[in-house]
């Protein structure tokens, strides 16, 4: 076998080939030439690949690294303890495996009572320490599926202290600052992807429970037409590529308590239930997790529970699921109030109570179950404001209690009524970018455009050629064509006629 050729004119020439298998090979010099020629040869070792000198970082508890590994590569972080400390260390990525995990004493001597879980790109490590000095934990990724970027959180604590959290245990200022305010016994929703962080703040009383919910339905659960599967039933949830944890902090930015996402979780099992214990605002971080890079959408639920709740009575008023009722309200003449009994149908529902065009009402809305706890609450700010109370998990299939209230002696009509998606009473995406009209006529002008999903239509013209809708950015209301938009939940014949 001919493992090269080389051919020069010039005075000097070099060929180099590596061997790969010992054995006896044969050289062959022709001089081709009517001069002398000269020549070398020489046998060395193979040169090895440069060794990449390994990332070296200090840290201390409670920091929270991000880093990328390449494999083979690996990264080393260097931390002081003392033997009567225990370390605890998360690593989180977005591939199928997570990197090695190795821990080394002062002594340059691996931990042997290093305790190593590895599963779906997490890995934790937990160990008692013995030595007093410094350690090193060394990341190294030993495969392509190991390598990528990481989220390392790394706490020291004593031996005798429960397993801290998996995140910091105090939240710094800056993010405190950037914390949305979500009311007590509301909803707030948002999105979020793998390895993104989400604030929001409330007031608690000392005494009071929180309970606090996290639902991150699956894609399509709670926008496919049709009723979604009663209580008690809930359809098989394929593995969730993103996934998320709720901590909560008291007012000092301390860490209080945390938990994952599940599955199930609502008012009666909550993914914490923590009793306050002093006044005050409470900080919530919501992080993503898990494997996937698209965000999903969620809910994060605060009630506040008082010790005990007091049944209520069952109005005679009964508020049929997507069927929308005219109601009017006087503040002072019927003390301002308007209560309605609801019975589920599924384990979603959206509450809304939308005031008419010259309405002067300032409306709240309260959601109680039959036992007396409540359930949600949302209040306006000015008059003539729309209210809208999506639960994605009801916490009872049994009745509720429906209760607005007329605010500051307002009085005036609204609609009310219950839809079984979280999105509307007929819920539609566009199919090309709409314009909201002032009137359903192509020859009105449009006040702004949209493109997306999880639209609601409320109402509709004669001939169903044009729907109402409320625009998300304006929050004003509208007229759309059906020729720019698909409906995904809902019937469109069944919406309420309106004339403008």
């Amino acid at each position: 076998e001919a493992l090269g050729y080389t051919s020069t004119s010039a005075t000097a020439s070099a060929w180099r080939r590596t061997l790969r298998q010992p054995g006896v090979y044969t050289l062959t010099i022709r001089n081709d030439s009517d001069q002398e020629i000269a020549y070398t040869i020489r046998l060395n070792a193979e040169i090895p690949a440069p060794t990449p000198t390994p990332l070296t970082v200090h840290i201390s508890s409670g920091q929270i690294m991000r880093g990328r590994l390449n494999a083979p590569d690996s990264a080393v972080y260097r931390f002081l303890a003392r033997s009567t400390q225990q370390v605890r260390l998360t690593v989180e990525t977005q591939r199928s495996e997570a990197p090695t995990l190795q821990l080394i004493a002062p002594d340059g001597q691996p931990v042997r009572e290093a305790r190593q879980s590895r599963a779906n790109g997490y890995a934790v490590l937990e160990a008692p320490l013995s030595q007093d000095g410094q350690y090193a934990i060394a990341l190294i990724a030993t495969t392509d599926e190991a390598a990528g970027d990481y989220l390392l959180s790394f706490f020291l604590l004593a031996k005798d202290t429960p397993p801290t959290p998996t995140i910091e245990a105090t939240l710094s200022a800056d993010r405190a600052d950037m914390a949305q305010s979500i009311a007590a016994d509301g909803y707030a929703q948002g999105q979020i992807a793998a390895s993104e962080e989400r604030y929001y703040r409330f007031s608690g009383k000392a005494g009071q429970t929180a309970l606090i919910s996290l639902y991150l339905p699956v894609a399509g659960e709670v926008n496919t037409p049709g009723a979604p599967p009663p209580i008690g039933r809930p359809t098989p949830r394929p593995p969730d590529a993103v996934f998320a944890t709720i901590t909560l902090y008291d007012a000092a930015r301390n860490f209080i308590a945390e938990a994952s996402s599940s599955a199930e979780n609502n008012r009666t099992q909550p993914l914490l239930a923590v009793p306050l214990s002093a006044d005050g605002d409470y900080l919530i971080a919501v992080r993503g997790r898990g494997l996937g890079s698209m965000a999903r959408t969620f809910w994060l639920s605060v009630i506040l529970s008082a010790p005990e709740a007091t049944p209520t009575r069952t109005p005679i008023n009964f508020l049929p699921l997507e069927e929308v009722q005219r109601v009017a309200i006087d503040g002072f003449r019927d003390a301002g109030i308007s209560e309605w009994r609801f019975t589920p149908r599924g384990r979603a529902v959206l509450f809304v109570v939308r005031p008419t065009p010259d309405s002067k009402l300032k409306a709240a809305l309260e959601i109680y179950t039959r036992e007396g706890f409540r359930e949600a609450f949302a209040s306006a700010n000015e008059e003539g404001e729309e209210l809208r109370i999506a639960i994605p998990q009801l916490s009872s299939a049994d009745d509720y209690r429906v209760v607005i209230r007329a605010l500051d002696g307002s009085s005036g009509a609204f609609s009310l009524y219950a839809s079984g998606s979280v999105h509307g009473l007929a819920v539609f995406k566009t199919v090309r970018r709409c314009f909201v009209r002032n009137a359903p006529s192509n020859e009105a002008t449009y006040f702004t455009e949209f493109f997306g999903v999880d639209y609601e239509a409320f109402a509709r013209t004669a001939d169903a050629q044009w729907v109402r809708v409320r625009d998300r950015e304006t929050k004003r209301y509208g007229w759309v064509s059906v020729r720019q938009i698909e409906f995904t939940y809902g019937d469109l014949n069944k919406l309420p006629i309106e004339r403008p």
